[in-house]
């Protein structure tokens, strides 16, 4: 921990990197990183590390756990050593079925992108609103 350095020695300040000089390891990754969706129970994070491997060198593989269950949650980050392997895989992989389900592969400042096929479900609504004014108050964030 930097502030237990400091006391320890006092007379040198921690030193802290600013953003600008941060060596090419410490760089953002969003351009080297994907997101991988739309996984099937049944994909393990080996089996997409030797998926992905043969598009570059895999810095870091990370398949969200629920907490609870620790079962998946259908989608993976894959960060590579380049942008230039990331969009190699991303191109060689997007819609390639893994078990029954097609990957769905974007970058990973892509995939918060909006669903123009979202569901919106309104609990406690009043018996007396019609499905004419909901339509009404929801036009306004979409067809």
């Amino acid at each position: 921990c930097i502030r237990d350095r400091y006391f320890m020695y006092p007379h040198r300040p921690p030193f802290i990197m600013p953003y600008g000089l941060m060596p090419p390891m410490m760089e953002p990754s969003e351009n080297k990183t994907l997101y991988v969706g739309n996984l099937d129970s049944y994909v393990t994070e080996n089996l997409l590390f030797s998926k992905f491997s043969a598009y570059g060198k895999i810095v870091r593989l990370t398949v969200p756990k629920n907490p609870y269950t620790r079962a998946a949650k259908g989608y993976a980050f894959v960060e590579f050593r380049t942008p230039d392997e990331a969009e190699k895989a991303r191109v060689a992989t997007n819609g390639l079925t893994m078990f029954v389900k097609p990957l769905r592969v974007v970058r990973k400042d892509e995939h918060t992108q909006v669903d123009q096929q979202a569901n919106v479900f309104v609990r406690n609504l009043d018996p007396k609103i019609m499905a004419k004014q909901l339509e009404e108050s929801f036009s306004q964030f979409g067809p």
